[in-house]
């Protein structure tokens, strides 16, 4: 995204828990904002994720299970999914 646009980018990416692994590209958001409300915002990452818990998904014959072991944000993206106040910015004034 450039300066001469108002646009927002927002990525969501993951990470398989394994030796090596590279974190990956899930999902990215473009918009002039992020919703306010974290559950809009997480929906469909929400339901396909629930889908790929419950059921798993089949690669090359097997049926891999998926787990979250955790999540990993920056300050203002944990108090945004946390729907806390973000105090970072009255820290570094």
């Amino acid at each position: 995204m450039g300066k001469s646009t108002n646009s927002q980018l927002w990525p969501i990416l993951g990470k398989i828990c394994m030796d090596g692994a590279q974190p990956f590209d899930i999902v990215f958001y473009l918009g002039i904002a992020k919703s306010d409300d974290a559950n809009t915002y997480l929906t469909h990452f929400c339901e396909e994720i629930l889908d790929l818990i419950n059921n798993g998904f089949d690669f090359n014959g097997c049926q891999i299970k998926i787990k979250i072991d955790s999540f990993c944000c920056d300050a203002t993206t944990c108090s945004f999914l946390k729907k806390m106040l973000n105090l970072a910015h009255i820290m570094d004034a």
